[in-house]
Formats: C-alpha cells, sequence, structure tokens
C-alpha cells in the first residue's frame, strides 16, 4: 500500500511540470484529464478500503462469537462426594467382625416387623437363628431377621398358634446357599456335626433357658467345659453349657451346612476363653435348690 502511494505522488508530481509546460488550451485538457483521472484513483482507494474494512469487520465479529462461546461454555460444578445413607437394619462393624455373632429377635431393628400373625419381636426365634446360620455359613449380610421372618410367612412356614415350622430349615435354608438336614441329639451325633463345621438349630423345651413353651436356639461349636450356644430369645442366656444341662429338652436338631460352593471369606475373630461361662452358673443353682431341700 505505502508503495502505491509514493508511485501516484510521483506521477502526480511529473504531472504537474509537465502541466505547466504546456499551453492554456493543452492546461484545459490535461486539467479535465487530471479530475477524470482523479476520480477514478479515488473510487479505487475508495473501493479498496470499504472491502478492507469489510474483512476486517468479518474477523473482528468471529472473534466476538468465539469469545462468546467459550465464555457461555458452563464448566462442570464438583459436588461433594457423600456416602450413601446406612440401612439402619444393616448389621454393625462390631457383630461384622466376630464369627458367630449373636442376633437377638427383640433388637429394635426388626422386633416391630410382622412375622405372620404375630412380629418378630413376640414368635421370631426361628428365622432370627435361620439368619444367623445364614451369617456364620455364608456371609450374607442382607437376610438379616426381617428379610428371614417375611420369606417364611409368605412360604407358609409359620402357623397362628404353632409358630415357626420345622420346614423353613429343611425346606427353606436351600433359598439362602444352604442345605439341611434333621441328625440324632446325641452328644456325640452333635460334636461330629460341629466338627464339620456345621452349625445346629435347635428346637428346646424351657430347660435350661427358664421359660415356658418351646424355644429355638443355635448351637455353633464346642469346647472342654460344654456346648456353645447363641439364644434368640435372650442375650443373658448366650453362652457355654454342658450336655446335661439342655440334652434330654432337644425336640429336634435341624443341621445346616453351605450349599455346594459357598464358602466363608469375612475376616472375623473367635475366641472361645470370651464366651460366658453357665456352667458354673448352673452347678450352683442346682447346689442351691439340693440345700433348699434338704431344710425342708
Amino acid at each position: 500500500m505505502d508503495k502505491l502511494k509514493a508511485f501516484f505522488i510521483s506521477k502526480t508530481a511529473g504531472i504537474l511540470r509537465w502541466f505547466h509546460s504546456k499551453d492554456d488550451k493543452g492546461k484545459q485538457k490535461v486539467m479535465i484529464t487530471g479530475i477524470f483521472l482523479s476520480g477514478i484513483i479515488l473510487f479505487v482507494f475508495g473501493l479498496l478500503g470499504w472491502a478492507f474494512d469489510k474483512k476486517k469487520s468479518k474477523t473482528d465479529e468471529k472473534k466476538t462469537e468465539a469469545t462468546t462461546e467459550v465464555a457461555s461454555v458452563e464448566l462442570p460444578s464438583e459436588e461433594p462426594t457423600t456416602e450413601a445413607p446406612k440401612d439402619p437394619r444393616a448389621y454393625t462393624d462390631a457383630e461384622l467382625g466376630q464369627a458367630y455373632p449373636s442376633l437377638l429377635q427383640t433388637d429394635e431393628r426388626w422386633a416391630a416387623d410382622p412375622y405372620g400373625s404375630e412380629t418378630v419381636g413376640k414368635s421370631g426365634s426361628g428365622p432370627t437363628c435361620l439368619s444367623m446360620a445364614i451369617l456364620y455359613l455364608t456371609d450374607d449380610t442382607a437376610s438379616n431377621p426381617a428379610v428371614v421372618a417375611k420369606f417364611s410367612a409368605e412360604k407358609k412356614y409359620f402357623e397362628a398358634g404353632t409358630g415357626t415350622m420345622g420346614t423353613l430349615f429343611t425346606e427353606g435354608a436351600a433359598s439362602f446357599r444352604l442345605k439341611c438336614e434333621k441328625i440324632d441329639d446325641d452328644e456325640d451325633t452333635l460334636k461330629k456335626a460341629l466338627d464339620e463345621k456345621a452349625v445346629l438349630i435347635t428346637s428346646i423345651n424351657s430347660s435350661p433357658f427358664d421359660k415356658e413353651g418351646t424355644d429355638i436356639i443355635v448351637i455353633y461349636g464346642y469346647d472342654s467345659r460344654g456346648f456353645f450356644i447363641n439364644d434368640a430369645n435372650d442375650a443373658g442366656n448366650c453362652g457355654v453349657y454342658t450336655y446335661e444341662q439342655f440334652g434330654n429338652s432337644i425336640v429336634n436338631v435341624f443341621c445346616m451346612k453351605p450349599a455346594d460352593g459357598v464358602s466363608r471369606t469375612r475376616q472375623t475373630v473367635f475366641d472361645p476363653a470370651a464366651i460366658p461361662d453357665k456352667t458354673k452358673t448352673s452347678e450352683t443353682s442346682d447346689s442351691e435348690n439340693k440345700e433348699e431341700n434338704k431344710e425342708e
């Protein structure tokens, strides 16, 4: 552009010098020609300037649009991560840390749940014992007493006035990846089953738990003192008992084992020494009763 400008200036100066060397008539012709040429030149410069401005305007518009698009993009907001609320019926960390935690039918997590015409808290010892066996043998933490009680009622394993039927264990256990068989109630048979890592669900009369009617308990092991028992109805009854304390009161024994291919994976702690020893308490009570009978 600067070179073009200098070219026209030099040419204009040459024309002016030539113009001064002409006579009046020649000057008039040159003037007219100059005006005409000047008009053409101005027109050309104007056209070039308009084209340049238009191009610049379009470039500016594109830059503005690009800026607007960038500005309008909303960056994803980082919402704080929150943990899902814990199921109020879920087993506690303390329970899951034990190999054989005691579950109670009267626990507020499920006591008020319906069980047929009753509630879990009132008549749910059977489902609660089965829940313990499920947890002990399969690590299934979802099948809590409320879940098992609902299943039992829907499958007609509960009968009003009678309570939980034995079919909950012999038939229903399969739905929870367990297999069940009824076994004899003598001491050696119980120990043999426990040696094979079974869990025993036993219906038992009131002795030694001082309760009316039939209760359902879980037997999950033994040592030199006696058998390890969890009573779903009363935490105070959980402990070690000799066979003589409860053997004569057994009604049925359901031997529960994991279904084929099912194994435990939970990392747990089991300390038999920490299990309350109920053998001494019973012996003391028996001694006291004998002394009372002598006095009479």
